[in-house]
């Protein structure tokens, strides 16, 4: 039996999605504890970010000097 089409999400849906997040490029500057990092953004803002997802689930390493795509989404 074959599964349903998802339907597409409607102009005034507020969820969060791939295409609602902003990407920068990052490099790490201080690991800190609890899986959280010192980051600074390629415009040199610097950021508290931590990791999340299947980077934390694997135990992914992250190193001072590593360069990461980092994502955000602007949520209302």
């Amino acid at each position: 039996m074959a599964r349903p089409i998802r339907e597409e999400k409607k102009k005034g849906d507020s969820g969060n999605s791939k295409e609602d997040a902003i990407e920068v490029m990052a490099t790490v500057i201080e690991p800190l504890p609890n899986a959280m990092f010192r980051v600074e953004l390629e415009n040199k803002h610097q950021v508290l970010a931590h990791v999340s997802g299947k980077m934390r689930k694997n135990f992914i390493r992250i190193l001072a000097e590593t360069k990461l795509r980092w994502s955000y989404r602007l949520t209302t």
